[in-house]
């Protein structure tokens, strides 16, 4: 077996060249996708998407964290690898259930999203397809060269449809079948690769199992609701006040943005149980490559928020093209972000996780969710996109400023005095 630091860098080179690939993708679908659906489609889809993705949280229900930090705890340990596997697809199954009989029942129940039915379940499909795709197994044994594999094999061919088979507005339900239809194979492939390759049986547990496991993801989950009402509400509220058309303009912006944080995905999945794993031998060892990563962090996602800013029209206009223009100053708004959150996720999911600070963590998520909600409601029916964009930007500067306070005031300096 590769030692500690060779498993770390081979896991960010394969999910660099995967992020890599991720990151040319949406460079070539986006422009096509605006230009053929059309600003209005385009802000359906997208708010069709910000509805299903509080479903989204309650059937990830916090595994790919917990899930990914037990499988790296005891990755040695065959049978409890087996416990873990059947314990988190027995409770992801449970919960997609429960999910799917609460989003029937809203469509029933709202005439505007019946009316789209289709492409709401379509959008439901992606999330729920996405659930399964055991990217948490492999973060936890750090052989994340598997996912590369299959995500790059499923989304080539997925795109290729896409092209194919979106040609007017009308065919818009195309693109999140595909998307569902991709990951789906992602699951089926690694579930194969995990049972057959590797010999971890998904295995029927007992009642005490799942909750066992339920209630180690249960401060996760809590959290991961809190940051969902800061960041997904952002696009679900806008779309309740404006119209789709508008929508469409914001999530044409936060594409671009998105397409940038992606980049941080890489270091995010691959550091969370190399931490894990140096916690087991020294804190302070951990902490010093911690305080390591936040320097390098800093400089190369400044730079980076910089240039957003800088190429925002140019961006804008090669990207989106014509009748976009509304949304060059929501990209500048915005341009920021891949900085604050990349240092937020590293005071918060590396740090403050990974260390048991669950509580102080969900806490801060929670007061932040208040923030951004309440932001949004003052801001959207005055501003519009723009206030979603400024809402969202003060939102997660108080986020990332509260965590690195709490480090600072509670032995896990990020800055030593």
């Amino acid at each position: 077996m590769p030692n500690s630091k060779q498993r770390l860098l081979a896991n960010i080179f394969s999910l660099s060249t995967l992020q890599i690939f991720n990151y040319i993708l949406p460079l070539i679908t986006l422009p096509y996708l605006v230009r053929v659906l059309g600003v209005e489609q385009f802000g359906l889809l997208a708010f069709a998407m910000s509805l299903v993705l509080y479903f989204g949280v309650l059937m990830d229900y916090g595994f790919n964290l917990s899930a990914a930090r037990s499988v790296s705890l005891h990755r040695d340990e065959r049978e409890k690898l087996c416990e873990i596997l059947g314990a988190v697809y027995t409770s992801k199954l449970i919960l997609m259930l429960l999910g799917f009989m609460i989003f029937g029942a809203l469509l029933l129940a709202v005439e505007r999203f019946w009316e789209y039915r289709f492409i709401y379940l379509a959008s439901f499909a992606v999330v729920a397809a996405q659930t399964l795709f055991p990217v948490w197994f492999f973060q936890g044994i750090e052989r994340l060269k598997f996912v590369t594999l299959i995500s790059v094999g499923s989304k080539t061919l997925f795109t290729c449809l896409l092209f194919v088979l979106v040609q007017t507005p009308a065919d818009a339900i195309w693109v999140p079948l595909l998307n569902a239809f991709g990951f789906a194979l992602c699951a089926a492939v690694s579930l194969y690769i995990i049972t057959r390759k590797m010999g971890i049986a998904l295995r029927p547990v007992s009642l005490q199992t799942l909750k066992t496991h339920l209630q180690d993801s249960h401060a996760i989950f809590v959290s991961n609701v809190a940051i969902s009402l800061y960041t997904v509400s952002t696009t679900f509220i806008l779309g309740l006040f404006t119209n789709n058309t508008v929508v469409g303009y914001y999530a044409a912006a936060d594409r671009i943005i998105q397409a940038f944080k992606s980049l941080l995905m890489p270091l995010s999945q691959s550091i969370y149980p190399h931490i894990s794993h140096k916690l087991k031998s020294s804190q302070e060892e951990a902490l010093h490559f911690i305080r390591k990563s936040a320097k390098y962090l800093t400089l190369a996602l400044g730079g980076l928020s910089l240039f957003i800013s800088i190429a925002a029209p140019w961006l804008v206009r090669i990207l989106l093209g014509d009748g976009y223009e509304a949304s060059v100053i929501l990209v500048q708004i915005m341009s920021p972000l891949p900085l604050i959150i990349g240092l937020s996720n590293l005071f918060g999911i590396q740090t403050m996780v990974n260390f048991g600070k669950k509580e102080a963590f969900k806490k801060i998520l929670w007061s932040a969710a208040m923030i951004g909600i309440a932001l949004s409601f003052i801001l959207v029916p005055l501003f519009a996109e723009i206030g979603s964009a400024i809402g969202v930007l003060i939102t997660e500067i108080f986020v990332t400023l509260m965590m690195f306070l709490y480090l600072q005031k509670n032995g896990l300096e990020i800055v030593k005095r």
